[in-house]
């Protein structure tokens, strides 16, 4: 473990440059250390945006955690999206497999987890010393809490068994860790997300505070972590609490289900209209349980190079060749009707022109891109964008559940207190994609489904390395992932030249990635994983 990862001594690299007006008003804040900072709430809320900022920090030490990193980390990897159109040696490397432990990706990951989890630490030890209302006071560390697990969540998920610290580490030996087992990390993540999901005043957050964390993120993501621990044990007790815990959010906040109402399965997934829940206006609908937001208070520009088609292929909209779609996967999503499956329309090469000098123009691109991200009232050549990025979503919460009642009453057809059955819950995804509902089926042949479901729903989310990772299928999917037809953007079909093969053939050890190389150079303490 890098000392500089973990070993802090000034507020400034704890929280960065917020509350910075504080520090210069005051003299005796000179040599301003945690302990002397908590005093009011003010200054707790002002270290929670800290803790928030770095889902979001800019610059090359962390590039963009839940921008550019996360989905590099979480699609390239996958059978989603190749590198076909980038000129980036790294970015190849984590598509077809060739990435060491030197990768620049891991490690921006790794320093920018570690560095949440140092300033949550710092809230959580210090908050208790100040003075006021105590429910209020729970509330924010319940935050900090959350991100504190969802960093831990996501480390363990990348690298397995890692480092766990949940306090201030005072001097540079106590930086020097070893790992962890990855079920400790586990345990600590369901003990953080308990207290977030009985302390967080909110449910969802109001219009004037996007982008904090409320009770119902808590559960769901408290959902996700038990599904998680069951993994591919389909005897394991964790489909259980995770069926219950999704239950707790469908009944308890959607109107569906006589809940509040404070979330809402929006009506379409298209990017355009009213109702459609990649409409740029609906960026903040009640489907988005918890994004990353990109505003004035947690970063006034996030830098997302990735979404749209190539400028090379239309004038109209800054997009740039890192993020194209497999063919393959493209070719997933029925296209013939009535079963013709609207999240297809999310991925295209072709469009017609918006803007009016452009009027009657079709634009073609070489590969699809994806439009779920699309802010159609930026047609500026810039890659400054305000478009949130969403972590947890309701239809989430939806398959959670449909999964894993499955698993734990061991048939689909089985119903759960006033949520249904998990056919019920998946078949809701699917009526809205505009496909016909499951049924039928044995366990193992829905759990094929839910799996399907969520390949197709949750493209570009950061959600699909993690299901092949968490289900034990990697291996075999990406061994035998179709790369020998590539797309032929005039007829938008298999026709096309072959795109890049994997590099190798894979195995168990690719479950994880390796541990930065810097960390264990520079931690006697820190091993690492099998086969890097």
């Amino acid at each position: 473990m890098k000392t500089k990862t973990l070993y802090l001594v000034l507020l400034f690299i704890l929280f960065g440059s917020v509350g910075c007006e504080k520090f210069l008003k005051e003299d005796i804040y000179s040599s301003i250390t945690p302990g002397n900072f908590f005093k009011t709430e003010d200054d707790l809320k002002q270290a929670l945006v800290g803790c928030y900022e770095i889902l979001g920090a800019p610059g090359t030490t962390y590039r963009w955690y839940y921008t550019f990193n996360f989905i590099a980390l979480t699609e390239y990897p996958s059978d989603v999206v190749c590198a076909e159109r980038t000129g980036s040696a790294a970015r190849k490397s984590l598509d077809q497999y060739t990435f060491a432990s030197d990768d620049f990706h891991m490690q921006q990951i790794w320093s920018a987890c570690y560095t949440g989890i140092a300033r949550a630490n710092a809230l959580i030890k210090y908050a208790p010393n100040v003075q006021m209302n105590e429910a209020t006071r729970n509330s924010l560390i319940g935050e900090a809490k959350f991100l504190r697990a969802l960093h831990y969540f996501n480390l363990v998920r990348f690298f397995g068994d890692i480092p766990l610290v949940t306090d201030i580490v005072a001097n540079a030996n106590e930086a020097l860790l070893p790992r962890t087992p990855k079920a400790e990390v586990f345990d600590q993540i369901i003990e953080d997300l308990k207290f977030a999901e009985e302390n967080i005043i909110r449910n969802v957050a109001a219009s004037n505070e996007y982008g904090k964390v409320g009770k119902v993120a808590a559960k769901l993501m408290l959902a996700d972590v038990y599904q998680n621990r069951a993994g591919n044990d389909y005897a394991s007790t964790y489909w259980e609490k995770a069926a219950t815990k999704a239950s707790e959010v469908m009944s308890m906040y959607d109107a569906f289900y006589g809940g509040t109402g404070d979330v809402k399965l929006m009506d379409s997934v298209s990017c355009w209209g009213a109702g459609g829940l990649w409409e740029w206006a609906n960026r903040n609908c009640k489907e988005f349980i918890f994004q990353r937001q990109a505003t004035a208070t947690y970063n006034s520009t996030i830098i997302q190079p990735f979404f749209f088609l190539h400028s090379q292929d239309q004038p109209e909209f800054w997009g740039v060749g890192t993020f194209t779609i497999e063919p393959a996967f493209y070719l997933q999503f029925d296209s013939v009707k009535p079963n013709y499956d609207k999240r297809r329309d999310l991925l295209t090469n072709k469009y017609k022109a918006i803007l009016p000098q452009n009027a009657g123009k079709i634009f073609l691109a070489k590969f699809p891109g994806p439009l779920k991200y699309w802010e159609k009232t930026n047609t500026a050549s810039s890659e400054n964008f305000s478009n949130p990025y969403p972590i947890y979503r309701y239809a989430e919460a939806l398959l959670i559940y449909a999964e894993s009642l499955n698993e734990w009453k061991t048939n689909p057809s089985t119903a759960y207190g006033t949520t249904g059955t998990a056919y019920d819950a998946a078949n809701r995804i699917r009526a809205r994609a505009g496909l016909p509902p499951l049924s039928g089926l044995t366990r193992e042949n829905f759990r094929k489904a839910v799996w399907k479901e969520r390949h197709l729903e949750f493209f570009i989310e950061g959600k699909r390395l993690f299901d092949l990772r968490r289900t034990k299928t990697l291996v075999e999917v990406m061994n035998n992932s179709d790369r020998n037809g590539g797309f032929n953007y005039k007829k938008r079909d298999y026709s096309g030249n072959p795109i890049s093969k994997l590099g190798r053939v894979l195995d168990d050890h690719f479950l994880v990635f390796p541990i930065p190389s810097s960390e264990v150079a520079s931690n006697p303490n820190m091993t690492q994983n099998s086969g890097y």
